[in-house]
């Protein structure tokens, strides 16, 4: 069976169409495109109307790819941007009408539920046997699953930390003066420290932390100095505190024009890069953990895997 599933986020929107093989979606077509739908919709709540005309261009491009391959089952997910806007409602139907299929919002809590999904579809099995702490850094929203085991009900929380808000929030200027970066950290450790699954204090030993998305794949794939994006070498790969620090300290000090320059990160992520590591920092500190492992799947694969018939809800 084939299946596409397609991810409105804040920043990017994604495509995925794909094979099922044994409750993996194996991909046949993939693209990304940075649209930062969420761009000023902290100012009036509004999506900007350069906004909408980047989103439904790349709705039209996907609309093409998918096409050829004429998937039985589909399914376009809006996320934190789409759910704050308060004129969605026609975005969602010109969106709807480009794309020849109608695109839901789901709520922070599905969207934490598909991204387990994804990344348990790829997890290697020594891993599923560990309690898990999913994280998933995106442009409008930080999504958090703790999954204990099969038989205890999965802790899921969506909080208002999202690396376009913090960005534009706290981090405007070219090089940000070190008050801002304070004032960032605060917050963010103010936000996780009340988000956080209480049930995490009972299992910190054993816990796997597993950051799934755009910040925690970029921050990975500056880790390995990929000059072109490779998911398998993205996927479970370890992502040390120490080198998240070392990270913050090389792009602090670079413009915005620099970071943007850099292969391992996607157009327009040096903008918002910073913000979304931070958020990495602060929960790895808060967790006391040393380590986070990377996985490339996440929500885009749980969305695909939920558009098939007999799919557990999101």
């Amino acid at each position: 069976m084939i299946a596409a599933g397609i991810d409105l986020g804040s920043n990017t929107f994604r495509l995925l169409v794909a094979r099922i093989e044994a409750g993996r979606p194996l991909a046949l077509a993939k693209e990304l495109i940075t649209v930062r739908l969420g761009q000023g919709l902290g100012e009036n709540r509004r999506l900007s109307t350069a906004a909408m005309g980047r989103g439904l261009a790349a709705l039209a491009r996907f609309r093409e790819i998918i096409a050829p391959h004429n998937p039985q089952f589909q399914r376009a997910c809006g996320t934190a941007a789409l759910r704050l806007a308060d004129n969605r409602t026609e975005f969602l139907r010109r969106a709807s009408i480009t794309l020849g299929l109608a695109v839901e919002i789901i709520d922070g809590e599905e969207e934490a539920r598909l991204g387990l999904t994804g990344v348990l579809a790829f997890l290697p099995r020594r891993a599923l046997s560990q309690p898990l702490l999913v994280v998933d850094v995106g442009g409008g929203s930080t999504e958090l699953v703790l999954r204990v085991d099969d038989r205890q009900p999965l802790r899921l929380a969506s909080l208002p930390l999202g690396a376009v808000g913090l960005t534009e929030t706290f981090l405007q200027r070219p090089l940000p003066p070190a008050q801002n970066i304070r004032d960032l950290t605060e917050h963010i450790e103010k936000v996780l420290s009340l988000g956080l699954p209480a049930s995490i204090g009972s299992t910190p030993d054993q816990l796997l932390a597993v950051a799934t998305g755009g910040t925690a794949t970029s921050l990975a794939a500056l880790d390995l100095d990929l000059q072109h994006y490779d998911e398998t070498l993205i996927q479970d790969h370890l992502l040390a505190a120490v080198v998240l620090d070392q990270l913050w300290q090389r792009l602090v000090a670079m413009p915005v024009a620099a970071r943007n320059l850099l292969p391992s990160l996607g157009p327009g992520r040096g903008d918002i890069i910073l913000a979304g590591l931070r958020i990495y920092q602060v929960l790895l500190r808060l967790l006391a953990k040393p380590q986070m492992m990377v996985s490339d799947a996440g929500l885009l694969e749980g969305i695909t895997l939920s558009s098939m018939p007999g799919s557990p809800p999101g």
